[in-house]
């Protein structure tokens, strides 16, 4: 028997479609919203575990543990041991090591055996010898009480095939004369 069969069951359950629509869309609805709140809170804690940028700081200390890393061999690199001119050697005299990173347009020295201290009004002055005429002014330095000196420096102007570096004593109102005095020199090995 059909409904269209017995009389008066049209009337009597008028509410039973929005019933039966309701109960079968509700639990679709609630699941939707459960699903869509947890890749809410997913992406909530994928967000939290995303480290921001380092600051500049973090990046300068990066660069100078690559050129650290390198002073002591751990990491392929262009390395210039400094010594005193020939034939003007002796067990005290000055010597040290440069690392240049020609990429990041920066180097790390390490010198001992300085003279101090300083004669008055002098300072040590750091040159880079390239292909160009003149040598290019990277640094202007005073060595610690025990006479050594290690720094990170980044010359003025880019570097490129550099050949090699020489420490002289100088004026310390400028750089203006590389024919001062020379400390160290030193090509790359």
């Amino acid at each position: 028997m059909s409904s269209e069969e017995i009389p008066g069951t049209r009337e009597r359950l008028p509410w039973l479609k929005p019933v039966l629509l309701i109960i079968i869309l509700l639990p679709l609805f609630a699941g939707g919203i459960l699903v869509s709140t947890w890749f809410a809170m997913r992406n909530q804690e994928a967000k939290k575990r995303e480290l921001p940028a380092p600051p500049e700081d973090i990046i300068a200390l990066r660069a100078e543990n690559t050129l650290l890393k390198k002073m002591l061999g751990q990491v392929e690199g262009k390395v210039a041991i400094l010594g005193p001119l020939s034939g003007t050697s002796t067990p005290a005299s000055p010597h040290g090591k440069i690392v240049w990173d020609e990429s990041l347009q920066q180097g790390f020295l390490h010198l001992s055996g300085l003279p101090v201290p300083l004669p008055e009004g002098q300072v040590l002055y750091l040159w880079a010898f390239t292909d160009k005429a003149a040598p290019l002014p990277c640094a202007r330095m005073e060595p610690a009480p025990e006479g050594t000196l290690s720094r990170r420096f980044i010359p003025p102007e880019r570097l490129l095939k550099v050949k090699k570096f020489q420490v002289t004593l100088g004026d310390r109102n400028g750089l203006t004369n590389t024919r001062s005095t020379v400390l160290l020199e030193g090509a790359f090995e």
